[in-house]
């Protein structure tokens, strides 16, 4: 699991193929955003 802060958002995403994909938003592609690895 990865905490991704990004603007306003803030929230957990997975890394599914290759893509990071917020568990509580739609999939989409958050790569321009800052991932911080726990």
């Amino acid at each position: 699991m990865i905490a991704v802060k990004g603007g306003s958002l803030d929230g957990e995403c997975r890394i599914v193929k290759g893509k990071h994909r917020f568990s509580t938003f739609q999939p989409t592609n958050y790569t321009e955003l800052e991932v911080l690895p726990l």
